[in-house]
């Protein structure tokens, strides 16, 4: 297995389906309709794994520490301005949600901002704020290690050895469950160690890349398998899984099932039959909807947890009077298009405007024109949004924040400043507008306040940023 050459594959249509298949599940497990969460997420870090490797064509073989977190960071580069966005706002709505406004805990913001809350050994800090945002911290801490993982594995000569190296990870992982649930007391703790630990991830990993190693030898040596063979082993594991569905959702918990070693048996079990793509199942599943939704599952799953939290703690709870099966499906089908819909928002508006973010100050003057044209936009924009949403979902604001005045007077603002006037006016009304909206007797939790709704101006104006970038920013 010394020899692993493999031409670029930019996309694969049957993995992404994987990719939108396993989304669901994460979706509907956190909306507490269908558990089954378990099993998704494992296939999302054996998949990392088995992609990184089929897709390497050796480019691994030199790298040094340095070029492997600059590539880890390079990969997890187009996500993380939504993180941070998404932590920020974890921060001021859970507040809200627990009508306490105080700042959030300072040690996990720090541990979330830089990705570093996977390392934290306690659920409650690793899976804080934008808790499902812990998978994205213990990624990049693979993806910095798979380098040495890669060149360690690419070592290992004969498929059997490959398996034998596969089936010892599974044996160490189920040690290290059954470890943490007999030996550990702090459910937080026990938490930790068998779902956000990176360690415990690292085992998936490596499924995934001798699982790529295998498939390469395999397609060399182009041994194959009648697709009836593939499509009854498609049929024993979403048997399987079926199965575990209604075992999980009827109250049973055998933490063997929910973590090593079945649950990634099955992820391996999904990437390999979907990556062949020869049986019944898989085939019908490998269609333009799963593939969308595969597409948009990095944005959307870290988009999708707050949403479903402001649904099931926000907005079920009033709906609990209508025993109706059809109430809950037209919620559910709602969080999920806005889940769907934010997603297609960043993935195809914001993350290109971010990117094209350092070309377009390399032709232009200074940052000065960001700080003295955008920010007072923003703040505008942010006052805007504040109004329309305050109207509407009092959740969103402390009720003593903005009397009926105040929304007649601001609202006049609105209608006579044009977005002329407010640009040229610069500094001087950004501030007044700063003032305006915040709570000076609680300035950091003002300050975290106005950039939420900073952020949410941003979003309302990144439609029309080639307008007002050139109309504003002149070229120097």
């Amino acid at each position: 297995m010394e020899k692993i050459e493999v031409k670029q594959i930019h996309k694969i249509d049957s993995l992404q389906a994987l990719r939108g298949f396993a989304f669901l599940g994460v979706f509907l497990g956190h909306y507490y309709y269908l558990v089954w969460t378990p099993i998704s997420v494992s296939v999302f870090f054996v998949l990392s794994g088995f992609l990184l490797t089929i897709k390497s064509d050796g480019k691994y073989d030199d790298f040094t520490l340095l070029d492997s977190i600059k590539n880890a960071f390079r990969k997890i580069a187009p996500l993380y301005p939504l993180h941070v966005f998404l932590t920020l706002f974890a921060a001021i709505f859970y507040q809200y949600l627990y009508f306490y406004k105080g700042l959030a805990d300072p040690a996990k913001l720090f541990l979330n901002i830089f990705l570093l809350q996977s390392l934290y050994p306690n659920v409650s800090y690793a899976a804080s704020l934008n808790c499902v945002s812990w998978f994205l911290s213990a990624l990049l801490i693979l993806y910095i290690i798979f380098p040495y993982l890669y060149r360690t594995m690419k070592r290992i000569k004969g498929e059997k050895n490959m398996y034998l190296v596969m089936l010892l990870s599974l044996v160490l992982q189920t040690v290290m469950v059954y470890a943490s649930v007999n030996f550990l007391k702090d459910d937080d703790v026990i938490s930790y160690w068998i779902h956000c630990c990176p360690l415990y991830r690292l085992f998936e990993m490596i499924y995934g890349i001798g699982l790529g190693f295998v498939v390469v030898e395999e397609r060399d040596k182009k041994r194959d398998a009648p697709r009836w063979l593939y499509t009854a082993l498609e049929i024993i594991v979403f048997g399987i899984i079926a199965f575990l569905v209604y075992y999980w959702n009827v109250g049973k918990d055998f933490i063997y099932f929910k973590r090593a070693p079945l649950s990634p048996i099955i992820a391996v079990s999904l990437v390999y039959l979907f990556y062949m793509k020869k049986g019944l199942i898989t085939r019908m599943m490998t269609c333009k909807p799963m593939i969308i939704i595969g597409n948009r599952s990095g944005s959307a799953f870290l988009i999708h947890f707050l949403v479903t939290v402001y649904f099931v703690l926000l907005v079920l709870p009033f709906q609990f009077t209508y025993h109706e099966l059809y109430v809950h499906v037209i919620y559910l089908i709602m969080c999920f298009s806005i889940v769907m819909a934010l997603s297609w928002l960043y993935d195809s508006k914001i993350s290109p405007w971010i990117k094209s973010m350092p070309k377009y100050f390399k032709t232009h003057s200074t940052y000065e024109y960001a700080i003295k044209y955008l920010c007072p936009m923003v703040v505008f924009a942010g006052v805007a949004v504040r109004l329309a949403l305050g109207r509407f979902v009092n959740i969103w604001l402390p009720s003593e924040s903005l009397t009926e005045e105040d929304i007649r007077l601001y609202s006049e603002l609105l209608l006579n400043f044009s977005l002329q006037k407010i640009l040229s006016s610069g500094y001087p009304l950004g501030y007044s507008l700063f003032l305006h909206f915040t709570d000076l007797t609680n300035l950091p939790y003002s300050i975290w306040l106005s950039g939420i709704w900073g952020g949410a101006g941003f979003l309302v104006i990144i439609s029309r940023k080639n307008w007002v970038l050139q109309r504003y920013c002149p070229v120097a």
